[in-house]
């Protein structure tokens, strides 16, 4: 029998009491959003990092999963967990006829067909105005209830709870998917799909199985954040938003449902990070910087707002760094960072052991 696996539920005390202690009602808006990104990401890692299939296009179905949901609740009056049904089968559908013949392919001509199936999507949402609103979008979706209790009342500390027990939950659903048959089946895949076949493992069927499950989970973080923002735009589906959730993944570790968890995390707050440099002003910045870059105040304003102009490039500069330097992932590349300075520390010690001896 496997033993209970605590850690889901220790990350959410850890965020716990972090908003407890140092939170503000905008840090619990961005954790949440965080949490469903968290989702999507959690079902990339089992298709990307496990069975090696590279998708980008998930943005595509978490905008099917919103727009689906709010189009039936706002226009159709459809109960919320109707709409929730509704959006997640769509894009478990969607998800399978598009799988059927884009799953033959391999490599980057897989990336590549997914790429078109998302820019199709975003076309599509873009286009149909009457449909979905278009560029402006769709507003007014009823915020999720549960027990008779909204949600996103008392600042969204509910929301908050029920996006990182799903969190939770998921990573509990993937971790058993891993340490099951079907998950050893998608390892052998991701590490020889010829060799996989010759033992008898259908391919096929168990990559089509691993993206219809990764487009469901991203069809429903795309039904919590609409009915937590109460609106949907075609933002939403945009190839940029696909290739970040591709980038948690990689910084995080393709085979690493932690890594994967923590990257999505601190990628989601990245930007936000970003941002707050727009804030600094010169007068705000230490003397020693003014004296020691001999730059008066305009021209150390001037210097921030060109930086500020640059945090697109930054965030993608970050993202490259931890590529390079741990390939692995953020929790492979930091244990070996620190086991790399404790041997070298040791080493120093060593050696003035041996010349303090002689």
């Amino acid at each position: 029998m496997d033993r209970f696996d605590w850690k889901p539920f220790a990350v959410l005390s850890v965020l716990l009491g972090y908003l407890f202690v140092f939170g503000k009602l905008y840090t619990l808006m961005l954790l949440t959003r965080a949490g469903m990104y968290c989702i999507v990401t959690i079902g990339m890692c089992l298709l990307v990092g496990y069975a090696g299939q590279v998708s980008i296009g998930h943005a595509a179905f978490y905008a099917i999963g919103g727009y689906t949901s709010a189009i039936l609740t706002i226009r159709y009056g459809v109960p919320l967990w109707g709409g929730l049904v509704c959006a997640v089968a769509l894009s478990c559908a969607v998800a399978f006829l598009i799988g059927i013949p884009t799953l033959r392919l391999r490599g980057h001509y897989l990336a590549m067909a997914t790429l078109g199936f998302g820019v199709i999507v975003y076309s599509l949402i873009h286009s149909s105005i009457e449909f979905t609103g278009g560029s402006s979008g769709i507003s007014g979706a009823p915020p999720l209830t549960l027990f008779g209790t909204n949600l996103a009342e008392d600042g969204g500390i509910f929301y908050f709870l029920f996006v990182w027990i799903n969190v939770a939950v998921f990573m509990l659903l993937a971790g058993n998917i891993i340490r099951s048959r079907p998950g050893r089946a998608l390892m052998s895949i991701h590490g020889n799909e010829e060799a996989a076949n010759a033992a008898g493992v259908n391919t096929s069927a168990f990559k089509l199985k691993v993206f219809v499950l990764s487009a469901g989970m991203a069809a429903y973080a795309g039904f919590l954040y609409v009915h937590y923002d109460g609106f949907i735009g075609a933002n939403s589906a945009e190839l940029m938003l696909s290739v970040i959730f591709v980038a948690m993944v990689a910084v995080g570790g393709m085979a690493n449902l932690w890594g994967t968890l923590c990257a999505t995390v601190l990628l989601s707050l990245l930007p936000e990070f970003l941002r707050r440099t727009q804030k600094v002003k010169a007068a705000d910045l230490p003397d020693f910087i003014h004296n020691s870059l001999g730059l008066s105040d305009t021209q150390i304003f001037k210097l921030i707002q060109k930086f500020q102009e640059l945090d697109v490039l930054i965030y993608g500069l970050i993202i490259i760094v931890f590529m390079i330097f741990m390939p692995q992932g953020i929790f492979t590349g930091t244990a070996d960072m620190f086991r790399t300075l404790a041997r070298r520390v040791r080493a120093v010690r060593g050696k003035r052991r041996v010349s303090d001896a002689s």
